[in-house]
């Protein structure tokens, strides 16, 4: 059996590892700039996806959704910005509370769960902003089962990088390497099945 048969299981396992770690790195080159990262994740996300289905070159891939998406994705980016920072200015100068604390933990919640679907639902539909966020909101509910898993890939890729730093700080470098980029691999296909009954021909427009 030839080792660097593409077909071969390694090697399409190591395809996978190169194509995370490269779109991690667009992904965090194209972020530096805070308010371009609306627009990173929604390219990261478009990339992935092509990539799943063995289209297109990844950074010609990438920077074309970046500069596609750009208005519309940094319009969603500013909004969970501005009320996460809302929302970790009440934790620090809100007076401590009950009612408070739920009300905090309720917003909390509402902005994870719409941020684990808005930058996908920008780089797969072609939709006003306004009815993007709408859309992850109401994504995020009528799949909750889907937006319960992602929310979970997330907690535990963050305790593998907190873990990390205390028990094998060797590894923090390469985690952090592969970082986003290779979460957005296990986000896509769960994604994509929660949308399966909306694309019944797996098309939108800008895949023409």
């Amino acid at each position: 059996m030839n080792p660097f048969n593409p077909n071969n299981k390694f090697m399409q396992l190591l395809s996978q590892v190169i194509d995370a770690l490269g779109t991690n790195i667009l992904l965090v080159l194209t972020s530096i700039p805070v308010m371009t990262i609306g627009a990173s994740l929604t390219a990261a996300h478009d990339v992935v996806r092509r990539q799943q289905r063995g289209e297109g070159h990844l950074t010609r891939a990438y920077f074309r959704a970046f500069r596609r998406n750009f208005v519309q994705a940094s319009q969603i980016w500013l909004v969970f910005l501005v009320a996460g920072g809302l929302l970790a200015a009440s934790w620090l100068y809100a007076p401590a509370s009950l009612a408070v604390l739920v009300l905090q933990i309720f917003v909390a919640l509402i902005l994870v769960v719409g941020f684990e679907w808005a930058f996908y639902l920008q780089s797969r539909f072609a939709n006003p902003t306004a009815l993007t966020l709408r859309n992850a909101w109401i994504f995020a509910v009528s799949h909750i089962g889907v937006t319960v898993l992602l929310v979970a890939f997330d907690a535990a890729f963050l305790a593998i990088i907190i873990a990390a730093w205390f028990y094998w700080p060797q590894s923090e470098f390469l985690i952090l390497l592969l970082g986003y980029g290779s979460l957005l691999h296990a986000h896509l296909p769960l994604l994509e099945y929660a949308m399966r009954q909306y694309l019944p021909h797996d098309k939108r427009e800008e895949d023409q």
